[in-house]
């Protein structure tokens, strides 16, 4: 055999090799790596996105009473209202507005003294700690007891809440139910409508539906 044709065999049993390792680690390395990465990713992304504000950062006033604990946790119902206040897009302007908020239940609930909501979500996305996951709300007569309340700064009868706004209203619920807090398959309520939606969920169109709940 001549020198020529060894080296042609040589060069040619090479590629052949490369090629199969190459489809091997193409086949079945980069995809699986790259899933595990995806899931990963996914999975924290709304976590990574909210922005807490707790109540020594917007200084809420101290409570006498340490809160209630809600009857059941995790809640099946999720109680979302617009605050009746002017929207706001900044901590220097929020902040004192979720004090104003908190002022107004001090003064008109003297029982329940703290802020109504369990959190409140400005027009920037911050949610606002209120009385936390965990703590009965004063929102929703019959309901504070087995659901959460979440508050959303603005007047909302005719114009929209803002793109920050829903998207962190979406991952703090996320975030609630990943952590056990809210069902899978909750119920929630808003007023005024919001054109709202979750997956999962199912939206109770009046209240006098939720009032004529067997779940009081």
């Amino acid at each position: 055999m001549s020198l020529l044709m060894k080296n042609f065999l040589v060069i040619s049993i090479f590629s052949i090799t490369f090629s199969i390792s190459n489809v091997s680690g193409s086949m079945v390395h980069p995809p699986h790596t790259m899933q595990n990465r995806t899931t990963i990713s996914s999975r924290q992304i709304f976590e990574s996105k909210l922005v807490f504000v707790n109540r020594t950062e917007w200084r809420a006033s101290s409570t006498v009473h340490p809160p209630e604990k809600l009857d059941v946790i995790p809640v099946s119902y999720v109680m979302i209202y617009h605050t009746g206040t002017e929207t706001c897009f900044s901590r220097e302007t929020c902040d004192p507005l979720v004090r104003n908020l908190q002022a107004k239940y001090l003064m008109s609930y003297p029982l329940n003294r703290d802020i109504g909501y369990n959190f409140v979500i400005s027009g920037d996305g911050n949610v606002y700690v209120g009385r936390g996951w965990h703590a009965v709300g004063a929102h929703t007569f019959g309901f504070n007891r087995i659901s959460l309340g979440i508050g959303l700064i603005g007047t909302f009868y005719d114009r929209p809440l803002s793109v920050k706004q829903i998207q962190a209203l979406e991952d703090l619920i996320k975030l609630g139910v990943k952590n056990y807090r809210i069902v899978e398959d909750f119920k929630f309520y808003s007023y005024p409508p919001m054109a709202i939606h979750f997956e999962s969920a199912t939206e109770i169109l009046s209240f006098d539906e939720f009032m004529s709940s067997d779940k009081k």
